[in-house]
């Protein structure tokens, strides 16, 4: 596992940027001849939402957890619930373990295939492979969709 870039201090990150939590959003406030002017702060270049404070770059959905909550998530990773990567409303934000981040992945688990005239999915439980299927893909699906939310709880994508 990677490891977490740690947060410039709280202060630090109030002095240079606001963020409203309902909507998610990011702004700075810069002084430009003798007047404040409020710009949108982050670049879109990934995936994620980025800041840049004292020429490093954040992840923004981490800037967020610390500028609402007022502490840096060290080592968990900030989870986005619906799986919207640039949606850093607060209320879509949790801290998961990097474990329980894969597990809000759309990827996992959810793939039926055909095999020898039956339609199987797979999941991981443990460290072992459980195999779903049935004649219908549709129906494995479901089955998939449901064992996965058992063994994941709340991190399951479905």
């Amino acid at each position: 596992m990677k490891s977490i870039k740690p947060l410039p201090p709280l202060e630090v990150v109030r002095a240079v940027i606001n963020y409203n939590s309902e909507t998610g959003e990011f702004t700075y406030v810069e002084a430009k001849q003798g007047r404040c002017e409020r710009k949108r702060k982050g670049s879109k270049s990934h995936s994620y939402k980025r800041l840049t404070i004292a020429g490093k770059k954040y992840v923004a959905h981490r800037l967020a957890w610390l500028l609402h909550y007022g502490e840096d998530p060290d080592e968990m990773v900030v989870d986005h619930i619906n799986g919207d990567r640039r949606d850093n409303r607060i209320s879509n934000l949790r801290l998961a373990t990097q474990q329980q981040n894969t597990w809000n992945t759309q990827s996992e688990g959810l793939g039926v295939t055909k095999r020898v005239n039956k339609w199987v999915a797979y999941i991981r439980k443990q460290g072992k492979v459980v195999r779903v299927s049935t004649d219908c893909p549709l129906l494995t699906h479901i089955k998939i969709v449901e064992l996965r939310s058992e063994i994941h709880g709340e991190y399951a994508a479905v």
